[in-house]
């Protein structure tokens, strides 16, 4: 049989830690001479990794680092592929509250959004005369 918590206590068990693991963002860490360095403690200590002659270092050129995922017995970082994400078309658009209007290589287009303005005010005003009657 369970015992009902004291008034005002806590209802659920306290959180335990599974697995021990900090992850520094790209930002919370320096990469300079082949060196990966992240602050502990704020002018005061410093992790330094040395990556000068790690074995992976020609399996990731062209890669960016990513996240660093620091554990108890070991470092994993993470890397990143850069990818150029240039559009083959470019298509400007304007949104007015009747319609959306774009530009292309192909010229204007026009979405005329007013069916689906006035169906938006239609069950719009069926919901508040609704919530009127409860």
């Amino acid at each position: 049989m369970e015992e009902e918590p004291p008034q005002g206590g806590r209802k659920r068990n306290k959180p335990v830690v599974k697995r021990s693991f900090i992850r520094v963002k790209k930002t919370l860490y320096i990469y300079r001479d082949g060196k990966i360095r992240t602050t502990i403690k704020p002018r005061e200590v410093y992790l330094e990794f040395d990556l000068s002659n790690a074995w992976f270092k020609k399996r990731v050129e062209g890669f960016e680092l990513g996240e660093l995922i620091l554990k108890e017995n070991e470092l994993i970082i993470t890397f990143r592929k850069p990818v150029n994400l240039t559009p083959k078309k470019e298509i400007a658009w304007d949104l007015n509250l009747l319609s959306m209007d774009g530009f292309c290589d192909r010229g204007w287009i026009k979405v005329n959004l007013k069916p689906l303005y006035t169906l938006n005010i239609t069950y719009e005003n069926l919901r508040r005369k609704n919530s009127e009657l409860e």
